[in-house]
């Protein structure tokens, strides 16, 4: 009944040109293959069963279907699905006995990429010395692959094999990587490899191997032919580790334009050129820290002032927010007694409870408009102290008297005084 079910669909949906759904599923075989040849029941049935994942029912069609035929082009497509079935269920034994007929068909709805991939699976699992003998007699990555994921062994023919055919840098590597442990053989493979072979995908592989073995000899003469971002951060770890800084810093402005160096390079450049006494570019704290690092602000201005970099200060203050401001107040009063400010940044620095250092040397540098920018909103005694100041001595006597009145403090009233008088 379930058959004779299947089948009556099936031929209600070619006729009426719709599609029939069996399972939530689009009969897809069932309909390309209805206009083609003789109609048999086992047969399409079969077809419908395997789209819908009815494996047993298929299995079972299709083995009564090829007692019936097993020339046509119906009996080829069944032999190519019953092959495909036993190797879900991994039966790769029956899977051979059915695969090995497809060899007198030839049907395009086949995919022969996967059925030679098929075909080395089920030799990995019957005979290992079988499915080596088919990856050695044919250039195919798609068998190699098939073979290197099964449990056989890559023993030294096939590496040799690979090394020296044309197979593609994704294969060889996959090949070399399963004799990773000998180092020897790895070494050999490496200088046995023709110049077409030698792709930048498969030099930073030995690159990076060389590295992690200890094998710093290999690693520099494989970097004199070829290097890349990460093979000279691994060139420049090499370096730091010898302890010869003037060299690393060297090394680094060599190949810092041209690369993306790791975070540790950067890092290791400052600790370097403090050591060396030598000034670096302020933007290595970037690749050193980032910008999202809580310790990056502080770093970057610190190297801007060690540098005595006053247009670097003045750049990377104008991008500061004022709360970031209250963390650099002890930087604040640095910049200010150097003369590294600009006026019009000052204001981020108006949070500050040492302000009265830097209004000192703002006084002394009778720059009067700093000091207003200095207090920003703030209108604390010590502010209007220096407002006084700042005013009065620059001819503003009215607003100096009205920073005066509103100044309570008694020390820093007589303060006032000491310097410009009685104001009334």
């Amino acid at each position: 009944m379930f058959k004779k079910f299947l089948t009556t669909c099936a031929i209600i949906a070619t006729i009426f040109n719709v599609p029939f759904k069996a399972y939530g599923q689009v009969s897809d075989i069932v309909l390309k293959e209805s206009g083609k040849g003789r109609y048999d029941e086992d047969y399409f049935v079969a077809l419908k069963a395997y789209e819908d994942g009815f494996y047993d029912v298929a299995k079972l069609s299709l083995s009564e279907f090829l007692k019936k035929d097993s020339t046509s082009t119906q009996a080829g497509f069944a032999t190519y699905l019953l092959y495909q079935i036993y190797m879900q269920e991994g039966d790769y034994k029956t899977a051979k006995l059915e695969f090995d007929k497809l060899k007198t068909f030839d049907d395009t709805r086949f995919d022969k990429n996967k059925m030679s991939s098929d075909e080395v699976i089920i030799a990995t699992q019957l005979d290992c010395k079988d499915a080596k003998k088919m990856v050695l007699s044919e250039v195919s990555d798609i068998k190699l692959k098939a073979f290197l994921t099964s449990n056989c062994e890559v023993t030294r023919d096939v590496v040799d094999y690979v090394a020296a055919m044309p197979f593609s840098t994704e294969s060889l590597i996959t090949v070399i990587d399963k004799i990773k442990d000998d180092k020897e053989r790895m070494l050999s493979v490496y200088n046995n490899l023709s110049s077409e072979k030698r792709t930048a995908k498969l030099l930073n592989f030995y690159g990076h191997y060389f590295a992690s073995n200890k094998m710093f000899t290999d690693f520099w003469r494989l970097y004199s032919e070829y290097k890349d971002a990460e093979l000279v951060s691994i060139a420049l770890d090499d370096v730091w580790n010898t302890g010869d800084y003037n060299r690393y810093v060297d090394f680094f402005d060599k190949n810092a334009q041209n690369y993306q160096l790791n975070n540790v390079s950067y890092c290791r450049l400052i600790e370097a050129s403090n050591k060396t006494s030598k000034s670096f570019d302020c933007n290595v704290v970037d690749g050193c820290l980032g910008v999202s690092n809580p310790q990056y602000k502080k770093t970057k201005l610190a190297c801007y002032m060690k540098n005595e970099d006053k247009p670097g200060i003045a750049g990377f203050m104008k991008n500061i927010t004022l709360a970031d401001g209250a963390d650099l107040c002890e930087y604040g009063a640095y910049i200010v007694a150097k003369n590294l400010y600009s006026a019009d940044f000052l204001s981020k620095f108006s949070t500050c409870s040492n302000k009265g250092g830097m209004y000192e040397t703002l006084i002394t540098n009778k720059d009067y408009n700093a000091i207003t920018n200095l207090a920003g909103k703030k209108t604390e005694q010590t502010d209007l102290a220096y407002l006084t100041l700042a005013a009065y001595f620059s001819g503003k006597k009215t607003d100096s008297d009205a920073y005066f009145k509103n100044l309570t403090d008694p020390d820093l009233i007589n303060m006032v005084k000491s310097r410009i008088g009685s104001i009334k």
